[in-house]
Order: C-alpha cells, then structure tokens, then sequence
C-alpha cells in the first residue's frame, strides 16, 4: 500500500527578537551546545548558532514575550511575558513544557541558579527567587524601588551571591556573608547615577559589571564588591557581557604550556549603535589601590544599517567564539568574538504578517507594523519605506519591476523591484482589505470600493461604489471577471469590460464569506465561508463540486490552488493548513492535514508541491507535500 501523503515544514524563518528604541531587549546562548534562544512576539525562537537556521519554536505563551534564559546544563530554558507568565520547557526534542508559574507584572530578566534547581525572575514586579520542583522561596530579594532590568547569579553555587540592576539607579547585592544558607541583602552599589540596565559575573566569577543609561560601565572585584575599573560612554549602555577569546591567532599554532592561551573580554553594547569590547587585565597588573588604570578597546563595530539603530542585547559563546546582538530594527548580528567583525545576519519581520506575494521565487511579504521584506533566495532583507502603516496586501509585478503595497491609510505605494525605493504613492477612497492579480490588472476590494488597478501605469483604471459589506475578492487570471463575498454569504460575480462592471451570477454560502480563490486556468472557484465549509463552483456553469468540505475548528482565514489545480490548500484560526484535492468522478480523496503551528494569515503557491505559510507569529513557513 502507498504512503499517505503529508505535509512537511522544510523551513522556517523566523520572526526578529522583540526591541523597541531605548529599552534593553533579551537573547541568550546556551553554554553546553549550539544554541541560542530570543523572545519575539508572543513566540520564543530558538535557533542554532552555527547556521542561525529554526530549531523550534515555543508557542504557549499567551502575551508578548520579554525574558528568556537557558539553564546551566543547557537542558531547559526559562521564557517570560509581559503578563507575568513563565514557562521552563525543554531545549531538545520533544521540546515539552516543564513548569509554568505566574508572576505579577512584566518579566524583564531570569537567572538560574548554578546547579539549575531554583530560578530568579525580576522585572516589574516583585522580584522572586524560588525552587522549580517545590515553587518555595529561596530568598527575599527584596530591596528596589523601581523596576529591576537585570539579575546575575555567582556561577559557584556555594558563593550564593545574586546580583541586580535597577532604574532606581543601583546595583544591589544579596549574599550570605552573614550567615545563613540562603542570600540575603547586603549592600547597595551606587556607582550609576541614572537607570542601571545590565549586571553580569565574569566565568570563574571573579568578577562582575554594570551598565546602565548614564553611558558608565564599571568593574568590581567579587571578593569585596568594590569597583576596580571605570569607562564612561556617550550614550546608554544597555548590555554586558564577559567572554574568553584565543590569546594567539591560529596561525601561531600551539602555544607553550606556560604561556597563557586566551584572554578575557567585556563586551558591552551602546544606544549608539556600537558595540565595544575592552581587554579585562590580569589581577597582577592593579595599582597599589586596587585598581587598573584603564580598559583598553580591542575593537569597536558600528552599526552596519543604512540607517543607525540601537544595539539593545547582547550575549556570548566562547566556545563558538561569537558574540549575538539585537538591533532596535530586529535585526539579529552575529559577529566576531575576536575582532567583532560580522560574521552573518538575520531579518524579517518582527510583527503580525498578514500579505505575502511569490513570483519566479522572488517573496515579498507585509506586516501589521508596516514592515515590508523581500527574499530573493540569499536571505530576507527589509524593503522599501517602513511607515507604522500595517500592509493589508502587496503584488508583484515582475515584468513592470515594481511591487504594490497597499496600507491601512488608504495608501497604495509603488515600490521599485530593484532597490526598494518609493516611486510613488497613490491615495484610494476607504482602507483596503484584500487584493487580487490577475495577467493585466489587480483588483483592489476596499471597505466600500472595487478598484482595479492597471498592471502596465499603476493607475486606478476602474473605482466602483459597493452596497455591500465586501469581505473577500478574487480576480479571474485575464482580468474579464472578479468574484467578489459579503459579510451575508453572498458571492457577486461581475463581468469587467469596458472598466465597468456588470452582474453575471449570485451564488450563496452557508454564512459569511471568509476568503475566495479561482484555480490556476480559472476552470473553478473555491469559496470559504465563517461557517468553517469550503464550496468548490465549476465555473463552466457554476455547479457545486464539493460542498462538504469542512474538516477546520475555526474559521478559515485564508485559501489558495497549486498551480496544476489538483489541490486547495486552506489555513485557518486553529492553527492548521488544510490540502484538498478535487474529487476523480465519483472518487473522493481524504485531505491532508497538517498543524502549522501558527494562524495562516495568508498563503501562497510555490509550486505543485510546496505551499508557503505566513502567520500572527511573524514566521515564514515552508510546506512541502510528499
């Protein structure tokens, strides 16, 4: 017997880790293997070091994410929300949920610690420091008046030492020096003089840093807690981090057993747009006071954008000698731990995608925060004018070399294929809901109009009034007809000739209309409703083929044919894609069903074999069919 065909994700590309101008963001890279993990929307992203490709991506969270941090064994990883929740999960397959807890107010920075038994979570609420297995208190870690940006953990369990950054401006220090098995407060460092933001122990946990908005990075000894080194920075430092790299280039070869074989970093990222990294010396090389005469910069890397954002994060693996930073535009750098030279990128979407659009393997997509991305086959790249506008849908037009967008504020914009300028900008009468090309023109369905817009000028050829409350469109491939669904269930078939348009047939589903699609050669149109049903028409006479379809939870979103026209495939609010195939005569066959992990916003066709999926997470997924 034959294999069932199924689904299968070939890949994935990721949504860009959550940043906003000014606050510091959150990744981390686990210390035992090859990966890193950052928060992204309502999704934590977990992905490899090495090639920067999907791993998994954890979807329980139910409000945007903000904090996240592997465990010292590199088995679990800790992720919160800015509702408080936080969610311990496996780091390898089957990526279970371990532990969930609730925590009042945003979860800025988690902690483990050493020995991976208790985990500390601060933020806006009241910071806590507690046992996985029995949720009991391992410490009042009470002491801030403001919200606490950042915690560190003594890398030596028994040294019981924890370490927080606040914006009440001070760095506050909780150990048992007093006694006691469990840390308690000990002193305030008062060395910032405005919001601290970062806190971090150096590997043997010798030492430790701070930083903060006042541009001040300052370094202590752990054994007294005094500050031994300072550097001021001209604007916010919103992360640190302290690294080995190889004392000798690998040309040198092996170095004398007496010799010493690598160096130590503090690297530290900038508001900027820079990040640094100074040489920390050895602890001989301190003045009679203790301190060391200066941090000298081994190397400095400037924002490579043609616009300077912020570096907002920061986090190190000495092992694969890199550093990851996370830019105020999302874009996530891996550089260089040795020389901070860039090594690879990655960028997408940081948002809700809602369009996407494929021709000759060229994918554009559009998201709700105005975001437009274009792949054409080396990686994702922004594109075009990013304007707080949410895209409602874009087309390419490959022979014209230009893409449509087409934007919530009743904007169509005229982008150039090549370099992503603006051309031109063109205002429509309401705010577009859905777009639809054909061969020579696209059609526009507006919250009160019908355009169609010329392939060849760009220009609104044709602007109809609708009585309706219009909620789904689709253009036959040659431009003579466009179907166009309401909010009754009512499907309205018009003639185009001449720019006018004329009613040729009413066809009617169970409810109202969700998304609407003709086949490939236009032989079919397949309409889905909010009732969940899928109808397929033969256009030859409008006669139903397939009127029970109906295998979703909730409602359809969105739905496509291949291009051969053997298969429909639909995505819809339960987080799945469905692939139909039409029935063979009096043959009906069984549907593939796939989980996709998150809601399909929109769908497109890359061949008779591959779909692409387009979701609220951000993500871009490809389906193969096997």
């Amino acid at each position: 017997r034959m294999a069932e065909p199924t689904l299968v994700a070939s890949s994935i590309i990721p949504s860009l880790p959550r940043s906003e101008r000014g606050r510091p963001a959150s990744i981390h890279v686990s210390s035992q293997n090859d990966l890193f993990v950052f928060p992204s929307a309502k999704v934590v992203n977990l992905l490899q070091v090495s090639d920067l490709s999907v791993v998994h991506i954890f979807r329980d969270h139910r409000f945007d994410t903000t904090g996240v941090r592997f465990s010292p064994n590199g088995q679990l990883v800790a992720s919160g929300d800015c509702g408080g929740e936080l969610f311990v999960w496996e780091a390898a397959a089957p990526f279970a949920m371990k532990y969930k807890h609730t925590i009042g107010g945003e979860i800025a920075n988690i902690a483990w610690s050493p020995d991976g038994s208790k985990i500390a979570v601060v933020g806006d609420g009241r910071p806590v420091y507690f046992d996985l297995k029995t949720s009991s208190s391992g410490a009042d870690l009470t002491c801030h008046s403001r919200r606490i940006e950042s915690i560190a953990i003594h890398p030596i369990e028994k040294t019981k030492l924890i370490l927080m950054a606040s914006h009440d401006s001070r760095v506050s220090v909780f150990d048992n020096s007093n006694g006691g098995y469990r840390p308690k407060y000990s002193q305030l460092l008062t060395v910032h003089n405005k919001e601290v933001y970062s806190v971090c122990f150096n590997d043997d946990g010798s030492l430790f840093a701070s930083g903060g908005a006042d541009g001040r990075i300052a370094v202590y000894e752990t054994a007294t807690k005094t500050k031994i080194a300072e550097r001021q920075h001209d604007r916010s430092i919103t992360s640190t981090v302290f690294l080995s790299v190889p004392c000798l280039d690998s040309s040198s070869g092996d170095a004398a057993e007496d010799i010493k074989q690598t160096r130590e970093l503090l690297v530290y990222a900038s508001t900027d747009g820079t990040i640094r990294a100074l040489g920390v010396p050895d602890a001989e090389l301190r003045d009679e006071n203790g301190q060391w005469e200066e941090l000298v910069e081994e190397w400095e890397v400037k924002d490579h954008g043609s616009t300077v954002s912020q570096r907002l994060a920061l986090s190190a693996s000495s092992a694969a000698g890199c550093i990851l930073a996370v830019n105020s535009n999302g874009r996530l750098d891996k550089l260089c731990a040795s020389s901070g030279s860039l090594l690879a990128s990655l960028n997408g979407h940081k948002g809700h995608l809602k369009a996407i659009d494929i021709e000759n393997e060229v994918v554009v997509t559009g998201d709700n925060t105005g975001r437009l991305c274009i792949d054409r086959g080396s990686g994702v790249e922004p594109f075009g004018v990013e304007n707080n506008m949410a895209i409602r849908g874009v087309s390419i037009l490959p022979s014209e070399g230009v893409v449509l967008s087409f934007r919530v504020n009743n904007q169509m914009e005229c982008v150039s294929l090549s370099d992503g300028a603006v051309l031109f900008s063109s205002p429509l009468p309401s705010e577009p809901r859905s777009i639809s090309k054909g061969r020579d023109t696209v059609a526009v369905l507006c919250h009160k109009h019908l355009l169609m817009v010329c392939r060849k000028t760009r220009a609104i050829v044709l602007e109809q009034e609708l009585s309706m409350d219009p909620t789904a469109i689709s253009l036959h491939m040659d431009g003579s007809e466009v179907a166009v669904g309401d909010a009754t269930g009512a499907v309205t078939v018009y003639s185009v000739t001449d720019s006018t348009l004329c009613v040729t047939q009413t066809l009617k589903v169970k409810r109202a209309v969700s998304a609407m699609a003709y086949s490939a050669d236009c032989s079919h149109l397949a309409v889905a409703d909010s009732s969940r049903y899928v109808s397929v028409y033969d256009r030859a006479n409008w006669s139903l083929m397939a009127d029970d379809w109906r295998m979703h939870n909730a409602s359809i979103k969105t739905l496509a044919w291949s291009p051969d026209g053997n298969n429909l495939a639909t995505g819809a609010v339960d987080r799945s894609l469905i692939v139909w195939a039409l029935p063979v005569g009096d043959k009906k066959r069984d549907p593939i069903v796939q989980k996709s992990g998150h809601i399909p916003e929109a769908l497109k066709w890359l061949s008779s074999k591959e779909v692409v999926t387009v979701g609220e997470d951000g993500c871009r997924i490809h389906w193969r069919l096997e």
